[in-house]
């Protein structure tokens, strides 16, 4: 079963998720400090994949606090209707 086939994405990130702050907005989401494929780019840039509902019309450079440690967002790609938005972010 892929993340898209899931019926309910909250119920996906109640299980794997945990709260970050962003712009002083608390999401769940699930972080990577590793790394991902970003529009046929790899980065080893840390992400964020939240649901794509909670995204909200945050400029680059808005802060995501996650364990005492802040992150810049540096891009969020196009919706890719999956219900899911991977959220590229710069160590500070």
């Amino acid at each position: 079963m892929t993340i898209s086939a899931l019926d309910d994405i909250d119920a996906f990130l109640s299980d794997f998720a945990e709260s970050v702050d962003i712009g002083g907005v608390d999401v769940n989401g699930i972080f990577d400090a590793a790394g991902v494929i970003i529009d046929d780019i790899g980065t080893t840039a840390p992400i964020f994949k939240c649901a794509t509902t909670d995204i909200e019309d945050w400029p680059r450079g808005t802060i995501l606090t996650r364990d005492s440690v802040t992150y810049a967002i540096r891009y969020i790609p196009p919706d890719d209707q999956t219900g899911f938005t991977t959220v590229q972010l710069e160590k500070q």
